[in-house]
């Protein structure tokens, strides 16, 4: 029995290079095309996207706005997620450390001074 010539896009040697869904023909392989598209390679790695954020916060913010502008819901969540994350260590955790130091140099700088004051 001839088999039909699948209906996909062929290279100048003959082979095919992409198959239409209609030739994919076993039940194995159509399983597998739904298993791709519930799970998501970018939400399955979301662990590693913040890690990324965390340890290296200017490559977290880029990533973040890149998946900040997908389609899906949650792959704008973990990209939201990257933003807070890569923004906290970038921008919150610097003004308050600054903040500290000011506060410690304040403290030191009235200790000197009540020190310089003459005693009765």
């Amino acid at each position: 029995m001839k088999q039909p010539k699948p209906s996909g896009r062929v290279n100048p040697s003959g082979q095919t290079l992409f198959l239409k869904k209609s030739d994919i023909s076993h039940p194995a392989v159509k399983n597998l095309g739904a298993q791709g598209q519930e799970q998501n390679v970018i939400t399955s790695f979301r662990w590693g996207w913040y890690l990324l954020s965390l340890f290296v916060p200017f490559a977290g913010i880029f990533v973040a706005l890149l998946l900040y502008d997908q389609d899906s819901r949650d792959v704008r969540k973990v990209g939201r997620n990257c933003l807070l994350i890569g923004f906290l260590i970038w921008v919150v955790f610097p003004l308050m450390m600054f903040l500290t130091f000011l506060f410690l140099g304040a403290i030191a700088a009235f200790s000197w001074a009540s020190d310089m004051m003459p005693t009765d």
